[in-house]
């Protein structure tokens, strides 16, 4: 009798496993559906716009679906198996796992403060959930245990491996974020269904179980909803993961349950015992230290995005249209700064770079900005080759005259001077000076050649020649020219 008693209530308690499986997969898989359905729709209507569905794309997107598929089951099943406050606590410590995945994959170091806001977070969900721990600890069956950590673990790896190659396959595909969102739901529902299909019970005893008639509708309506709310969960968590990096968008997941905690003690009347409000504390300070990150990886993501423009800048082509697309490019880097919290540095009156050969880049009455705390300056303005060599020869030469006069020239005056002569006899105007008579100018633009001239005070001949051996590049071969 004691053992058909045993028998019974071992199935009972595999029907509840089965069952609560079922249920959570059935509810991802309406939910996923649900957001297919809206944003297909939302691009019916012109809302939004993203990618058709094409193999290349298919191929290149699929390893993160099958990642976020399996993340998916394996949590179902690990919530089947432990208590959810240990649940939470493992889910935390993927947040280590995913910031050594970034600096093994994509570069870059771990530093002291973001180590210590890991640290922080974990242990605030730890105070958080002591009793519970304790609770779900005692009453776990070692066979059950053993199965759910087996689950929890490979829930763990799949998450981190998710994010990094959602991370690494957004720059690979170019993907916005409409198309990260539509890929990433539409492949992973078949997926999802050919897994439920093997692995669970989808009997007419299981779904009424599920779905119980008395509260069906409320059931299947709060699906819907959450379907149409995850348009939006899908959306941010590939905009922030292109933005930011993974490690930022997994803390701010285990950040977002401070607020949903602390307002249950405001609102809800939830017991403010010394280890849920040392809990909240400790949470806020692992948040604030990661805010004070997250900022600082902005300002260097967005600088380096400045510098990726200027570079790709062509001074080599002078007229109009370059004119035109140095100001579409100073204008674009000055709406990336605007939202850094850059200050202005008064006081700048002459900014100069030196360069290889003994050159000189200097911009006069440049605009001057600096991010606080982070030792970078960007400069606005025209920056000009100067040789130090002629304003030293320039500056001889306001002493000399300043022995006649009272009141000499400065070098700069001086330097105008030379400046315009050199112009002048590029122009035919003065003595010609050109070495080896006619020169072959074919490929060389005249404009080019005669700056070349007035900057160096070069032949004609020797500013054609450097500026063929420089492809055209109009640094480089003032630079050539000036040794």
């Amino acid at each position: 009798m004691d053992r058909r008693i045993d028998v019974s209530l071992e199935d009972k308690k595999q029907s509840k496993v089965s069952s609560a499986g079922l249920s959570i997969v059935s509810y991802c898989l309406a939910s996923i559906a649900m957001t297919v359905i809206n944003i297909s729709a939302l691009k019916g209507l012109n809302v939004i716009n993203f990618r058709d569905f094409n193999w290349t794309d298919t191929k290149a997107w699929f390893p993160v679906s099958f990642l976020l598929a399996v993340v998916i089951y394996t949590g179902s099943k690990s919530l089947q198996y432990l208590q959810i406050p240990v649940y939470t606590i493992f889910k935390n410590l993927t947040i280590i796992l995913i910031a050594y995945g970034e600096t093994i994959w994509f570069g870059g170091s771990i530093s002291r403060l973001a180590f210590l806001s890991f640290l922080l977070m974990v242990l605030s969900s730890l105070v958080a959930a002591s009793e519970d721990i304790l609770n779900a600890f005692s009453s776990l069956e070692p066979s059950g245990s053993a199965t759910g950590y087996c689950w929890m673990f490979t829930n763990c790896i799949s998450s981190a491996a998710y994010l990094l190659v959602m991370r690494k396959r957004i720059k690979v595909t170019a993907f916005k974020d409409w198309d990260s969102m539509a890929y990433n739901n539409a492949l992973s529902v078949p997926l999802l269904v050919v897994a439920s299909l093997i692995r669970e019970d989808w009997s007419a005893a299981s779904l009424d179980r599920n779905f119980p008639e008395s509260n069906r509708y409320l059931l299947l309506s709060t699906i819907a909803f959450s379907g149409a709310a995850a348009v939006g969960i899908s959306y941010t968590t590939a905009w922030c993961v292109r933005t930011t990096s993974s490690t930022t968008y997994s803390m701010v997941g285990a950040l977002n349950k401070l607020p949903v905690a602390a307002s249950g003690l405001i609102f809800f009347n939830d017991p403010a015992t010394p280890t849920s409000i040392s809990a909240i504390a400790i949470g806020f300070v692992a948040g604030i230290m990661q805010l004070c990150l997250s900022l600082q990886t902005a300002t260097k993501m967005s600088i380096e995005e400045i510098q990726e423009n200027v570079e790709n800048l062509n001074f080599s082509e002078a007229g109009p249209s370059n004119a035109a697309t140095q100001s579409r490019a100073e204008k674009k880097a000055r709406q990336a700064l605007q939202g850094l919290g850059l200050k202005k540095v008064p006081g700048v009156t002459r900014v100069v770079l030196r360069r290889p050969r003994n050159v000189m880049l200097v911009a006069t009455n440049p605009e001057v900005q600096t991010a606080p705390g982070s030792g970078i300056h960007i400069v606005f303005g025209e920056f000009k080759v100067e040789d130090p060599s002629q304003l030293q020869a320039a500056s001889q030469l306001a002493g000399q005259e300043g022995q006649d006069k009272s009141e000499s020239k400065k070098p700069e005056d001086i330097m105008t001077e030379m400046n315009t002569q050199a112009a002048n006899i590029s122009e035919g105007k003065g003595k010609d000076v050109e070495e080896d008579g006619p020169v072959d100018e074919t490929g060389v633009d005249a404009k080019d050649i005669e700056l070349v001239m007035a900057q160096v005070g070069c032949p004609r001949s020797k500013a054609v020649k450097v500026l063929k051996e420089n492809n055209g590049d109009l640094i480089n071969a003032i630079m050539a020219a000036s040794d």
